[in-house]
């Protein structure tokens, strides 16, 4: 039907009296319509006051439809469900699910769609999976729902009342929204303009994305005598402007003025004019009591148990509630429609929310109360999901009852497990306030605190949950809630308030103290007393049991602070990572593992036990997973000499924790995603990074974080040609490493850019110091990188007859471990040095293989510095070949590596959280730069980088006992990127990860 013909049908009907002078609108909803067709999919809002017109738009996008080729979903907000959890979203697509055979048949929840399935069913939340992530691991798995409806045919999804829709759904359309592009969707809401009172950011957010927002004028003079004379056609004109002028020209409230003086039977002449000057939107109250009053007894007790169970509502709940015989209430029902009280449906629908507003108002508070108490207890005789009764609990008077107390919290399971955290602690909030027994009062407490750390990281979560596990009385409850709240505290980085928690726990077992260690050596005024405390289970032998794993992980870390022998860490993390524990639970021990195998050249290692996160974080929709594993993963790369590979991984993490709202940012990601753009000499974006972050402009949190990013800043200035800025930023990072106990010359390395920084300044004498003290301990770490990157900086700020020596000696070390740029500088360095010193054959060979080196890494500033000396060397540098793969950007490289490994797009959006258009477009800018033609030509390198001089290491044994054969020889290519093996669930005894190369998966994935 085109727009010309819908509004022909509205000039002649009172129910489409509200498309009068609606042209314009409609023919956006046409377009719009048109553009969804067309794969262009949008989401319009109209707004506008109650009785506008808005839901009539809605009907009129519908009527717009063709009869076949648009499948249409519709739902709308109610007051009444604002705190049902995906409420909107199950009216939307539940109907459509269960005509197409139902959630068991499949069809529309293949791949990443089948985690929408969290928003229909309840269950309980799941141990493996933060309420954050859950909440959008739901969201992803309803876009991708939606993607599948419309891969069959295009969608318009119409929402009404969008200032009553649960937060929840409203998440979801703002999700979708954001994603429409490229989808054939069309979404059209109405909100009532003014009224945003119920989650105002929320709903702001979602509206915000609208491509247009339709915001439909009043009736002019002329409509408006047209409908009046449409019922009443001896209406003067001035019985028709004293209408128009009564009611401002809002089409509901000129149809209600025109109802009600027909039902008194006046005559519509000028003297009939005053008589409605004064009617207004409080007049539909009066109206309403007015019909019911000529209406038999009882229909006022039917209006009032509909306005307290809700629209839709069986006939039978109404009639129980309103002490009604179910026969009395079937006649009512139809009277009440034929006094257009309730709408013209099969349904019990109210004719408008205006009209249900005002069968409301002729309840008392407390009444009303005690209704939605009577109403809860009604359908809990009938078997309601505890949720459905938690809405009518929300409202109910306090009376102390423990039912209530075990209702209100079983609906917050329900909720929790849907991702609806804010929803949970609504509920959760309400059994406290009835309240619940003492004995389970700490434990109601510590759920509500958990929904909030979840919900909105809000700070009066801290209190509750110290509150929380003070209350609770036996000792190994208390020890449980001490360590669920203090693992949830750490994830969201409130590690002080984590360690308070974790302290508390009466007789503390190996978890505890490990979650304890891990969080308070993250923060300076804790390290030290950390390590000590740590200390105690150096020399133990623990039983293997709960935490025995994660002790051995802290016990690993706490050697590498005290600069202990790398082998010790070494042996302690094959233990640790022998069994599947530590992939249980969700607890930032497992970040530093992944960290500490970096940090003593388990590059392997760490990227199978990162790709092994990252996986299951792709399968269970869970984005912080995958951010907080791919920031290590970064910093092995980093480590291989591999900065692109660093740069993709650390801007995915850092744009997707900063998108989460950290409080200081997310400056792990931050410090790596610097590190990578200053070796690939990106300065620009360097800084750019740094800017986001607001901490930068004030005081730095007292954090183990912040001392890599300042290290990471402080190499950035010395590149950018600043160097006594950059020797102020390593000596705050090495005050920092003072502060946290950290004397390991593998994780700290600031002595090493301070010293050649300072030697740039003339200050020699105190380079060769701090040159000389990272030698030493470096020597103590047994490390081949450790000792070959100390003794370059040693042998460059050396006396000339000194320095060559020391920098033979780096080259020789760095030529045994995986640090192809390690050794490009060390080799830089020694042919710079044999080059002053006259032996320029012997510099060549060694600048030549530096460049080769720097070219390679995509190391632009070491290779032009290479270059420099290679000329003056007397050398005559080829000109690199250029691939194109320099030219992509980290999201392109990270696209273009996942379609290498064959993946499809589809796959590869679900897997980076992105719709199918950016993966699209991401391919095509990668075609073009390539100047391929498909992804069949993609070049073999993008799925085999290769990591040069990676070094054997001597075997070691693994937890039990037998030899592990090095990962990597000398010159050779590398293989792939492995994704790591799927993880075990919790009966599973096999390990999820081990050192063993016959336990390595073959390659599944490359890059985040």
């Amino acid at each position: 039907m085109t727009v010309a013909r819908l509004a022909d049908a509205a000039s002649g009907g009172f129910d489409l009296a509200s498309l009068l002078e609606r042209e314009r609108e409609l023919a956006v909803l046409e377009r719009r319509l048109a553009d969804a067709r067309a794969g262009r999919g949008r989401l319009v809002v109209v707004e506008g006051p109650a009785g506008i017109g808005k839901t009539a738009l809605l009907g009129a996008a519908r009527m717009l439809v063709p009869e076949r080729g648009v499948t249409v979903l519709a739902a709308r907000g109610a007051p009444l469900e604002q705190n049902f959890s995906y409420g909107v979203v199950r009216q939307l697509f539940e109907p459509f699910l269960l005509a197409s055979g139902g959630p068991e048949s499949g069809e529309f929840l293949t791949g990443a769609a089948a985690l929408a399935m969290r928003a229909f069913a309840d269950v309980e939340p799941s141990l493996r999976l933060s309420a954050e992530d859950a909440s959008f691991s739901t969201l992803h798995g309803l876009y991708w729902l939606t993607a599948n409806l419309g891969s069959r045919e295009p969608l318009l999804l119409l929402v009404d009342d969008c200032h009553w829709v649960d937060a929840a759904s409203l998440r979801f359309l703002a999700h979708l929204s954001a994603r429409l592009d490229g989808l054939p969707v069309l979404v059209v809401a109405t909100v009532r303009g003014g009224d945003r009172a119920t989650a105002p950011a929320l709903l702001d957010h979602a509206l915000a994305l609208a491509s247009e927002t339709i915001r439909p004028s009043p009736l002019g003079a002329a409509a408006a005598a047209r409908i009046v004379r449409t019922q009443l056609g001896t209406a003067t004109d001035s019985f028709c402007r004293a209408c128009h002028a009564a009611t401002g020209g809002n089409p509901l409230l000129l149809q209600a003025l025109v109802g009600s003086f027909i039902a008194d039977g006046g005559e519509p002449g000028d003297e009939a004019a005053a008589s409605v000057a004064e009617f207004g939107a409080s007049s539909v109250a009066r109206l309403l009591a007015r019909r019911l009053a000529v209406l038999p007894a009882g229909a006022d007790a039917f209006v009032q148990a509909l306005a307290v169970l809700g629209d839709g509502s069986p006939l039978r709940h109404v009639a129980a509630l309103a002490e009604l015989g179910f026969e009395e209430a079937a006649e009512l029902a139809d009277a009440l429609r034929a006094a257009t009280v309730l709408a013209l449906s099969a349904e019990l629908v109210f004719a408008h929310p205006i009209v249900r507003a005002a069968a409301e108002e002729t309840i008392g508070s407390e009444q009303r109360a005690l209704a939605h108490a009577r109403a809860a207890t009604l359908l809990a005789e009938e078997g309601a999901p505890q949720d459905r009764l938690a809405l009518h609990l929300l409202h109910a008077h306090p009376r102390g009852d423990p039912a209530v107390v075990a209702t209100m919290c079983a609906a917050a399971q329900v909720a929790a497990g849907r991702g609806a955290s804010d929803i949970a602690a609504t509920y959760l909030r309400r059994a406290l306030d009835e309240p619940p027994p003492r004995a389970s009062r700490g434990h109601v407490l510590l759920e509500l605190g958990l929904a909030e750390i979840a919900a909105r990281r809000d700070p009066r979560a801290l209190e509750e949950l110290r509150e929380a596990v003070a209350m609770i009385e036996v000792p190994s409850e208390r020890a449980a809630a001490a360590l669920v709240a203090g693992r949830a505290l750490g994830v969201a980085a409130y590690f002080q308030d984590a360690a308070a928690i974790l302290e508390s726990a009466p007789d503390p077992d190996p978890r505890v103290e490990a979650e304890l260690a891990a969080n308070r050596l993250q923060l300076a005024s804790e390290a030290s007393a950390a390590l000590t405390r740590l200390g105690r289970y150096r020399d133990a032998d623990l039983p293997i049991g709960p935490g025995w794993h994660f002790i051995h992980v802290m016990l690993a870390h706490r050697s590498l602070f005290a600069g202990d022998p790398c082998s010790i860490a070494e042996g302690l993390l094959d233990r640790a990572l022998a069994g599947s524990e530590i992939f249980r639970e969700e607890s930032i021990v497992a970040i530093y593992a992944a960290m500490d195998l970096v940090v003593i050249d388990r590059l392997d290692d760490a990227e199978r036990l990162c790709s092994a996160f990252i996986e299951e974080g792709r399968r269970r929709g869970a984005p912080s997973i995958i951010a907080a594993f791919t920031f290590p993963r970064a910093f092995a790369s980093l480590r291989r000499g591999q900065p692109r590979d660093a740069e993709a991984d650390a801007r995915w993490s850092f744009e997707r924790e900063l998108g989460m709202g950290s409080d200081w940012g997310p400056p792990w990601s931050l410090a790596f995603l610097v590190e990578a753009l200053t070796e690939l000499g990106d300065f620009a974006g360097a800084d750019e990074s740094l800017a986001r972050v607001d901490a930068l402009d004030g005081q730095l949190p007292e954090m183990l974080a912040w001392a890599f990013v300042l290290e990471a800043r402080g190499r950035l200035r010395i590149a950018q040609g600043r160097p006594r800025e950059g020797v102020d930023d390593l000596r705050d990072a090495g005050a920092r490493w003072e502060r946290l106990s950290c004397h390991s010359a593998t994780v700290a390395r600031w002595r090493e850019d301070a010293a050649l920084a300072l030697a740039q300044l003339g200050e020699t004498n105190e380079a060769r110091r701090l040159a000389a003290e990272q030698l030493e301990l470096a020597r103590a770490t047994g490390l081949p990188r450790a000792v070959g990157a100390a003794s370059r900086v040693a042998g460059a700020v050396a006396p000339r007859a000194d320095g060559i020596p020391l920098l033979r000696e780096a080259v020789d070390l760095l030529g045994q471990a995986p640090a192809p740029v390690e050794l490009a500088r060390a080799l830089l360095a020694l042919g710079a040095a044999l080059r002053r010193e006259g032996h320029r054959v012997e510099a060549r060979e060694h600048l030549r293989q530096t460049l080769e080196l720097a070219h390679r890494a995509g190391a632009a500033p070491l290779a032009a510095r290479s270059r420099e000396e290679l000329l003056a060397a007397g050398g005559r540098p080829r000109k690199p070949i250029f691939t194109g793969l320099e030219a992509l950007t980290a999201s392109e490289l990270r696209v273009a590596r996942l379609a290498a490994e064959g993946r499809t797009n589809r796959q590869i959006a679900e897997g980076l959280f992105v719709s199918q258009r950016t993966v699209e477009t991401h391919l095509r800018h990668v075609f073009q730069k390539l100047d391929i033609g498909g992804r069949e030509q993609l070049p073999s390198e993008l799925t085999a980088p290769a990591r040069d001089s990676a070094a054997p290491r001597r075997p070691t044994g693994d937890a039990t006992g037998a030899s592990r054969q090095p990962s990597q020889r000398p010159g050779s290519v590398a293989a792939p990127r492995s994704a790591g093996p799927p993880l075990v669930d919790d009966e599973q005894r096999e390990p999820r990860f081990g050192p063993s190369p016959s336990r390595r998966p073959p390659s599944a994935g490359s890059a985040t």
